[in-house]
């Protein structure tokens, strides 16, 4: 599982789109309860972040992806100050900035232990509702995908421990 809870982190993937245009899940992370997806949908690149299944946010371009291999990327920028703030989502396109959006509630602890990351589509308990009941396998091929998550900071060690230790009262309560 990739941890990218409460820290800045950037998605790449190299896609190849087909002339009829781009269609479906590049990458994506989680379930229906929580999670997050690169895709495309009417040809343009979209990032959707899912708070719990509660709050849906949306960041988009506002141009078709052009037909043959292009790079993808999602930079998320962590606001920091604590477990589940908000953050600035910005998408690029072989290099060029195509959308910029805010993400204003992360989840803090795991998006999910049975629905892992998902390359070229997103099966069973999909992350984003408009997809969830229709064909979401990418329309042309998915080359490679990256994701990079930053360098860890005192604050990210802190609000790690914090995290283990949210964590563990919960499974506390639970026994």
């Amino acid at each position: 599982m990739i941890n990218i809870r409460n820290k800045s982190h950037a998605v790449a993937a190299e896609i190849d789109v087909p002339g009829s245009g781009a269609e479906g899940v590049i990458v994506a992370q989680g379930s229906r309860e929580g999670g997050w997806s690169l895709y495309a949908e009417d040809g343009r690149l979209k990032y959707f972040y899912n708070f719990l299944g509660i709050l849906h946010f949306v960041v988009e371009t506002t141009s078709a992806l052009p037909s043959g291999t292009s790079q993808v990327r999602m930079e998320f920028t962590y606001d920091g100050g604590g477990i589940g703030k908000g953050a600035t989502v910005s998408l690029f396109v072989d290099g060029n900035a195509v959308g910029v959006g805010r993400i204003r509630r992360t989840n803090s602890l795991p998006f999910s232990m049975d629905e892992t990351l998902k390359v070229g589509c997103d099966r069973h308990a999909a992350i984003v509702p408009q997809y969830a009941h229709r064909e979401n396998t990418f329309s042309g091929k998915v080359n490679w995908v990256q994701i990079t998550v930053a360098a860890p900071t005192d604050e990210s060690r802190a609000l790690e421990e914090e995290q283990r230790s949210r964590t563990s009262e919960l499974h506390l309560e639970m026994s």
